[in-house]
């Protein structure tokens, strides 16, 4: 599903608007999305070859998050990307 969604945003966005993606990672197997993790490698994996991928901010954000913590996550990242279409 997530690759259909990439194509579809690089179908419909001007290739020079630039994208800014904001995801949550945590190990996948302490805890059922919804919100579902995607790492920094999905990230890279899902965009097509050309696009830039900046990781512009990385923060541990489990502490701020009681509920996360409540469903048993050892950790919870906040990534922030900056995509652009070379």
């Amino acid at each position: 599903m997530r690759k259909n969604y990439v194509r579809h945003l690089m179908k419909i966005l001007p290739p020079a608007v630039p994208i800014l993606l904001i995801t949550l990672e945590y190990p996948s197997h302490e805890m059922e999305g919804p919100p579902f993790p995607v790492t920094v490698e999905e990230v890279t994996a899902l965009y097509p070859e050309g696009a830039a991928i900046e990781l512009l901010h990385r923060q541990d954000v489990l502490t701020q998050n009681p509920k996360f913590q409540a469903h048993g996550l050892s950790q919870l990242r906040e990534n922030v990307f900056l995509l652009k279409s070379r």
